[in-house]
């Protein structure tokens, strides 16, 4: 919703408060709108903001405020999520943008990326070029941040779907650019940007320096939250932290250097910033390990499919599981009940080369890789 107050701000401007305004049907609509965002209903505000838009195109025409109205409808539809929606305005207040300039009261760069947002949900062929341009010409603003960083989240999520790699890695390096403007944490939304990048590299490329990057990115997110991640290790519920930090461990799984024969897979510790000094380093032991083939989901083992699911499990006092909780999984549902099914009765065990006083972990992320080996 921050992205639409500069959009309030534009167009009060135009209702001075003259009493033969103040009846006027657009007015009311407008004030009414803005209300509506103050208190967070964007249910209200879409209505009064279509409304305020079409009293001031039936009164107006391209006069008046008409372009700002309807780049509010089109920004508070883009805030809904209803991109195709928003397409239909975004595009008069661009064209009233370039048709009148300054007088419009639209600030053209944003009609734009409203514009391509809106064009993309339709399926327009070039508006994620186009949408990709209009974010970098807003690198050189200060005020964007607000409508730009989930223009390029949005950007990044459809070259994905398009399997346009470059293009989605351009995209959440944008969003790492604009992560100021993300609702919530800042720090989360760059991590979140940056997990997807590494992920995006990995899935346009295999090559052993890409994935070596891609694998040094995860582990500078993996550092970053983990402050986070340990300062509420052990809460029952997952934290915005734990799923972050559970999808870059997923995705580090993924690209993590394969040791050459004869060498000792060092890569698979933690890192040494990531080891809490007075916890003591475990062993787990699961009854049915000899028999984990089992817990392999039949349908990916005649597709041949792997993949890697990060699990954090609550301990109790014994060792014993007490709760599991998928974090992120790689791909999404397909591994989760079986890593859950097979962790069921592990147990975790202070480790022989333990500290002396060491504590026993309250709650541990268990990496679980599901690979189909030839032979």
């Amino acid at each position: 919703m921050r992205g639409m107050v500069l959009g309030l701000v534009l167009a009060a401007g135009a209702f001075a408060p003259a009493a033969a305004e103040q009846a006027n049907s657009v007015l009311e609509h407008y004030r009414a709108y803005a209300a509506a965002l103050e208190r967070g209903d964007l249910a209200a505000a879409e209505r009064e903001a279509a409304a305020a838009y079409g009293a001031s195109e039936a009164r107006d025409g391209d006069g008046g405020r008409t372009g700002v109205l309807a780049l509010n409808l089109a920004l508070v539809r883009l805030n809904r999520d209803e991109a195709e929606a928003a397409a239909a305005p975004a595009r008069r207040a661009n064209d009233i943008a370039q048709a009148r300039g300054a007088a419009s009261g639209v600030d053209p760069l944003r009609a734009r990326l409203a514009l391509w947002q809106g064009e993309m949900a339709l399926g327009l062929e070039n508006a994620p070029a186009m949408l990709l341009a209009a974010l970098q010409d807003a690198e050189a603003r200060t005020d964007l941040d607000d409508d730009a960083y989930p223009a390029a989240v949005r950007l990044a999520h459809k070259a994905l779907q398009l399997r346009q790699y470059d293009l989605a890695r351009m995209a959440w390096s944008e969003a790492q650019r604009y992560a100021g403007g993300a609702l919530g944490d800042v720090a989360f939304a760059r991590a979140q940007a940056r997990i997807g990048e590494a992920a995006t590299m990995v899935l346009g490329s295999r090559r052993e320096e890409v994935l070596a990057q891609s694998h040094a990115m995860l582990g500078d997110v993996l550092s970053a939250l983990w402050p986070d991640v340990r300062r509420q290790m052990g809460e029952p519920t997952l934290t915005q932290a734990d799923l972050l930090y559970a999808q870059a461990l997923a995705w580090s799984a993924l690209t993590r250097p394969r040791p050459r024969r004869g060498q000792s897979d060092e890569s698979a510790s933690e890192p040494a910033d990531l080891v809490v000094p007075n916890e003591c380093k475990i062993h787990w032991q699961f009854p049915h390990l000899q028999e984990a083939y089992r817990y392999y989901p039949q349908r990916a083992l005649i597709a041949g499919i792997g993949g890697v699911v990060i699990v954090r499990v609550l301990l109790g006092d014994d060792g014993r599981i007490t709760q599991t909780d998928v974090a992120a999984a790689a791909p999404e549902d397909l591994f989760d009940d079986a890593a859950k099914r097979f962790l069921a009765d592990g147990v975790a065990q202070r480790a022989d080369d333990a500290r002396e006083g060491c504590v026993m972990p309250h709650a541990v992320f268990i990496t679980m890789p599901f690979m189909v080996t030839s032979g």
